[in-house]
């Protein structure tokens, strides 16, 4: 981070907000066909125990059957310019794409700040050349937005559950109100990035009032009124005190398509739905902020392997939003270099809404 704002070409700044979106669609496109996926990482597989271990839990996770019918993605693609040689034209470099614990939302719009706070002690023709910056404003809606879905497609009829947790045995448990529902950030032990959390989880209240368009709650509630609260927890906390709650699928709305519909997000023909909780609270939208690296996923400060592995997998048994589905956050970010080619041949191909380009 810099004092003042860094001259960069507003040609290739353009440039890089308009691949947000195919590369967006990308990221859904592969984590849409995990068998795909599986079968491209054989080799790595074969060599590399890490990811044989990821590989295991996916399948394990696939043999469950997908829980989620809500797909979130939250993203932070990096760039750099590029000089190849003296006096040739600057290009533009994806260092990578993240796709799990996309961070620093804040921190950058508070960056963004900063800099016109600079600029504003110098000429006024330098201050226009900053843009904007809402990438926390944008993140916070998402989470917003996504949480107001949910609670639009989880049970309303019900008001008892079974409890299930790694622990025990299963129990009767009441169901929370809609103002119980919480987003629960990940996050690691001991947390140094937590002033760039902190301001996305007040931004995420803040926007609670301004992000509309969930329509009304049984009861006369308006999912619009509610402030959308936050909590924290570790992987080892998720493993050890996460628990999912199974409600009859009877207690669901009706989808689109009317009573006893199909409607994916709805439960479909399903007879039961699980929902997850932790410490009392219903879990609307699991936001990771942890375990995107081989150290933290390995290491004591993670709880280890089982640590990890729970905690990643056990959110996915349940109908909360997981930004992004597990196909893609344990895989693509960052992208390995291996696999560039194959990614920019996809990325200028046709890709279809819910699968690999044709």
């Amino acid at each position: 981070m810099t004092l003042e704002a860094c001259p960069f070409p507003s040609s290739k700044y353009i440039r890089a907000v308009q691949l947000a979106a195919p590369f967006n669609q990308l990221v859904e496109a592969v984590a849409s066909q995990p068998a795909w996926l599986l079968d491209t990482l054989q080799s790595v597989e074969a060599t590399d125990t890490f990811t044989a271990r990821l590989m295991a839990l996916m399948r394990e996770v696939m043999a469950r059957g997908e829980s989620q019918r809500i797909h979130l993605g939250l993203h932070r693609s990096d760039y750099m310019l590029h000089l190849p040689a003296p006096g040739a034209e600057v290009g533009l470099l994806q260092v990578e794409l993240n796709t799990i614990a996309a961070s620093f939302a804040s921190i950058s719009t508070k960056a963004t700040e900063l800099h016109k706070f600079v600029l504003a002690r110098s000429p006024p023709a330098l201050l226009g050349t900053v843009p904007e910056n809402d990438a926390a404003k944008g993140l916070a809606r998402a989470l917003v937005f996504a949480h107001r879905q949910y609670l639009k497609v989880r049970p309303h009829a019900a008001t008892s559950g079974t409890a299930t947790g790694p622990t025990g045995a299963p129990a009767e448990v009441p169901l929370a109100a809609p103002h119980e529902v919480r987003v629960l950030f990940v996050v690691q032990p001991g947390e140094r990035n937590t002033v760039d959390q902190r301001g996305l989880e007040y931004e995420v209240a803040e926007q609670s009032n301004a992000v509309g368009g969930a329509g009304g709650l049984p009861g006369g509630v308006s999912a619009g009124s509610q402030r959308v609260l936050c909590l924290r927890a570790s992987l080892r906390d998720v493993a050890s005190r996460a628990t999912v709650v199974t409600v009859a699928a009877s207690a669901l709305p009706p989808g689109p398509g009317g009573e006893g519909s199909d409607d994916g997000a709805y439960g479909g023909a399903s007879a039961t739905v699980d929902l997850l909780y932790l410490d009392g609270f219903e879990i609307s939208v699991v936001y990771f902020r942890a375990g995107y690296s081989r150290r933290l996923r390995e290491g004591p400060r993670a709880g280890g392997w089982v640590g990890r592995s729970m905690g990643r997998a056990w959110p996915h048994c349940s109908i909360a939003i997981v930004p992004p589905p597990f196909f893609s956050s344990d895989f693509l970010p960052p992208w390995p270099l291996s696999f560039a080619p194959l990614l920019f041949t996809m990325l200028n191909a046709k890709v279809r809404p819910n699968g690999l380009p044709q």
